[in-house]
């Protein structure tokens, strides 16, 4: 209780230093005013130095309420490539300092999901999840890179033909690499049971049995306790 007060009056500070609003002033945006509004409180906290305990749980929250405002805003009015830039921005950025966070990784996931030929390139997602090393945001960027294949098989059309373009031969390529990277040698999640349930369930359906075999070994021999 005492926390949210805090928070609160720390919200107060920042809404009172608005400039207050004139006749004939247009109309304003309530999503970027209130992006602006949190990102101002975000920096003030980042200026105390290292965020330790409460203020880092402020941050996390505070980082939550601005990637859900800017994705209300995106799913209701669908804008224009900039105020999507802004969003991915935002998401990256928050992603970045939690990779843990279950909301931020759904919201990524979503935005990926709807945002098409807007969207940010596949490697730089990969990175940003697989860079973190941690294993939900490892699981989401599985989860990402099979929505890519859904929605690639989904809506490609080829432009002479116009019949549906088979993309799974390059999608599935891809991901196999991705699987392949992340249950290498040199990783901490080549432990993890999930990913090795999602790589055999993948390989099973895409793939041919001897390769679905060999990863099946190769999970026991790294997770023997789940065989």
């Amino acid at each position: 209780k005492k926390s949210w007060k805090v928070l609160r009056q720390q919200f107060k500070v920042h809404f009172d230093r608005l400039p207050p609003r004139r006749s004939g002033d247009p109309a304003p945006e309530g999503s970027k005013i209130c992006q602006e509004f949190v990102a101002a409180i975000l920096s003030k906290l980042e200026e105390r130095g290292k965020l330790r305990g409460r203020i880092l749980w402020y941050q996390e929250v505070l980082h939550e309420l601005q990637v859900a405002v800017l994705l209300k805003h995106f799913q209701d009015h669908r804008p224009s490539t900039g105020m999507y830039q802004v969003l991915d921005q935002v998401l990256h950025t928050s992603v970045r300092k939690f990779p843990n966070n279950l909301f931020l990784l759904a919201a990524l996931a979503k935005v990926q999901a709807v945002s098409s030929s807007m969207g940010p390139r596949w490697w730089k997602v990969q990175k940003l999840l697989l860079h973190s090393e941690r294993a939900f945001a490892v699981v989401f960027a599985v989860i990402i890179a099979m929505q890519r294949m859904h929605h690639a098989s989904e809506t490609a059309i080829d432009t002479i033909t116009g019949r549906k373009y088979n993309t799974h031969c390059n999608m599935i390529n891809r991901i196999l690499a991705l699987f392949k990277k992340i249950t290498n040698g040199t990783t901490i999640m080549r432990k993890c049971g999930l990913i090795w349930r999602l790589y055999l369930q993948f390989v099973h359906t895409y793939s041919s049995p001897n390769v679905c075999r060999n990863v099946y070994y190769a999970a026991v021999e790294e997770c023997p306790w789940l065989k």
